[in-house]
């Protein structure tokens, strides 16, 4: 999708692969939809206690 409008993207889930392991392409083509064209946006991802592992193997890789 290339919608100037897009200004906030909410990971209501964070992608995961088998195993359970994060799907790191996913997550940066889903956040990728805003920021684009020269402006800013803004990616929120709205987690459980247990998801945390994954959002620290996230933020590690980028």
């Amino acid at each position: 999708i290339d919608v100037k409008q897009v200004t906030i993207v909410v990971n209501f889930d964070l992608p995961v692969k088998q195993g359970e392991e994060p799907d790191y392409e996913t997550y940066l083509h889903r956040i990728g939809r805003t920021g684009r064209f020269g402006k800013k946006g803004l990616a929120f991802n709205m987690i459980e206690v247990d998801e945390l592992p994954s959002l620290m193997k996230i933020q590690d890789h980028f």
